[in-house]
């Protein structure tokens, strides 16, 4: 109840909050008011604006979250890799697209709203969260640079960039259109042969991988 909410610590709130502007904006796009996004998360209005001035701070943090909590599994995953040398570029690879994938399946359905080129959120929220994102993918361009100078050393530095926003664009659209995009019935990829073609794809493109894959 929002009785018993308040007396959890603000960051469990704060926490809560995001979750149900989620799951709301999911659900309503531009309908999705302050108030629904309360009760939702089970909390008295008057508490969710002591943690969120407008409406638009609140959707935009919502919509950046995502990315942000994926900024430090990834930073995790590149520590793990910088600390083993013995990692093949197969198994880096597949390890960060496994983690694209799983963690933008989660936020499934708010991508399908926030995120689309006709999204239902008002143009100022959207411009806040399109340079709010952009900022949290130069973050993680840093990180995956760092990964390739010790790890990847015949990459260029200045491709890195693009080959993560390009691999980050085709995850998410998998995800949100995977129904139509991928094969169904008898022919579905299970979830590791579809991991292992987007690893494949994101590493060779599209020309044929060495026989000695993984490698």
């Amino acid at each position: 109840s929002a009785a018993n909410l308040t007396r959890h610590a603000p960051v469990d709130v704060r926490r809560r909050l995001l979750e149900a502007a989620e799951r709301v904006t999911a659900r309503e796009g531009r309908a999705a008011t302050l108030g629904a996004i309360a009760a939702e998360a089970g909390v008295a209005r008057s508490l969710l604006y002591q943690h969120f001035s407008t409406r638009q701070q609140l959707l935009t943090e919502a919509g950046v979250t995502p990315f942000i909590e994926f900024l430090e599994t990834f930073r995790d995953i590149s520590l793990t890799q910088l600390k083993d040398h013995r990692r093949s570029t197969w198994d880096m690879e597949r390890e960060y697209i496994s983690g694209l994938l799983e963690h933008f399946t989660t936020h499934r359905h708010f991508f399908e709203t926030a995120l689309s080129e006709r999204s239902t959120l008002s143009e100022s929220i959207r411009q806040g969260l399109h340079k709010a994102l952009q900022d949290v993918l130069d973050e993680l361009i840093a990180v995956g640079i760092i990964e390739c100078e010790t790890h990847r050393p015949g990459v260029p530095i200045a491709s890195v960039g693009v080959k993560m926003r390009l691999a980050i664009a085709m995850v998410i659209g998998i995800v949100t259109s995977r129904y139509w995009l991928l094969p169904q019935a008898d022919q579905a990829w299970t979830k590791n042969e579809l991991i292992d073609n987007l690893t494949a794809f994101t590493l060779y493109g599209v020309q044929n991988h060495p026989k000695t894959v993984p490698m």
